[in-house]
């Protein structure tokens, strides 16, 4: 086909978001709200590409990606910041030519990170480095029954007992409620020795997607009191698991399996055919069992960095999380506000 390259507005031009759902692979993380809501929070300047047939005008392939700009970990381009993965759009003929375009109007940037999923088998351009991950896809059975009956039996346990503990299930509709999520976030990151994303990542979430019906916040519950909670996306027929985040001093009442039963109820009555539960480092072998209890199944992900991966290293990780664990609550929040605007 007789083809352009061009850079498109997601926000003005309606042929993105079109393009988006009508591809089998488009999802929430090639959608113009997302590309806002990173945008809005971290200021990376967004270059969305097009692939526009020059007879018809239609579009035949996209490609987002943003421009990030540290001292520390290098001036890159990311297809796309803070996702689990965000698949190629592009024809793998035609993406060799997209990288060039892409490098070639912005020279000061060195390389380039994709993160997409492997089952497609697409090998789209020769890479120095690259990371793999999975991400745990549940599939949900046209009857409820059959879908709780395919959960491992510790966790439909744990269902159980969260029920006799009269836990309840309320959905989030208030930035207060929001807050209360990230109360939790902020505890179960400092447990690790993790900062949290920054406070306003959240909130564009909940400005850009929760007002268009693309997100909603479950919340555990018991005696009023919130002992878990999550921040879900949805887009066609997909419901992303993107945080959750439960109060470790109430896990033996079991929140985090109501949690997790409530969303996969939610989803099978919204008419979700899939639940993907996020992305997991290959070596985080207890989350990754965790994940394969709920009946969910493994995928590849890759991270390629093209032409190679630069930038800084993070040096004596493991005392830096243990210094985390130990500083005020403002102190590791501030950490985070600063540190993931390098680290996308």
């Amino acid at each position: 086909m007789p083809y352009h390259i061009i850079e498109m507005d997601p926000n003005t031009d309606r042929r993105w978001n079109n393009f988006v759902f009508s591809n089998t692979k488009g999802s929430i993380y090639h959608h113009s709200l997302w590309i806002d809501v990173i945008y809005k929070t971290y200021k990376y300047e967004p270059v969305c590409i097009g692939i526009e047939n020059i007879k018809t005008k239609k579009i035949e392939g996209i490609f987002p990606t943003f421009l990030v700009k540290s001292k520390f970990t290098g001036n890159r381009i990311v297809s796309v910041p803070f996702t689990t993965y965000c698949d190629i759009l592009v024809d793998k003929y035609i993406f060799s030519e997209v990288i060039n375009y892409i490098f070639e109007k912005y020279p000061k940037y060195k390389f380039l990170e994709v993160k997409y999923l492997n089952q497609y088998g697409i090998k789209y351009i020769q890479c120095n480095f690259q990371k793999l991950y999975y991400t745990h896809i549940l599939s949900l059975d046209y009857d409820i029954k059959k879908t709780f009956e395919s959960v491992h039996r510790s966790a439909r346990k744990g269902i159980r007992k969260a029920e006799k503990n009269n836990l309840k299930l309320r959905f989030g509709e208030s930035e207060n409620d929001l807050k209360e999520f990230y109360k939790l976030e902020v505890k179960v990151r400092q447990k690790h020795g993790l900062p949290p994303q920054p406070y306003s990542f959240f909130l564009n979430m909940f400005m850009y997607l929760y007002e268009k019906g693309f997100m909603y916040l479950p919340i555990i519950e018991k005696d009023n009191k919130v002992l878990a909670a999550g921040i879900i996306l949805k887009y066609k027929n997909i419901h992303y698991i993107e945080y959750t985040a439960s109060d470790n001093n109430y896990l033996s009442l079991r929140p985090n399996n109501k949690l997790f039963w409530e969303i996969i109820k939610y989803a099978h009555n919204d008419g979700a055919k899939f639940i993907d539960f996020g992305r997991t480092e290959n070596k985080n072998k207890s989350l990754i069992k965790y994940k394969e209890n709920w009946g969910a199944k493994p995928f590849e992900l890759s991270s390629i960095y093209y032409p190679e991966k630069y930038g800084f290293k993070i040096k004596d990780r493991k005392i830096l999380k243990k210094i985390n664990t130990m500083i005020p609550k403002v102190m590791l929040k501030l950490e985070g506000k600063i540190v993931y605007s390098h680290f996308a």
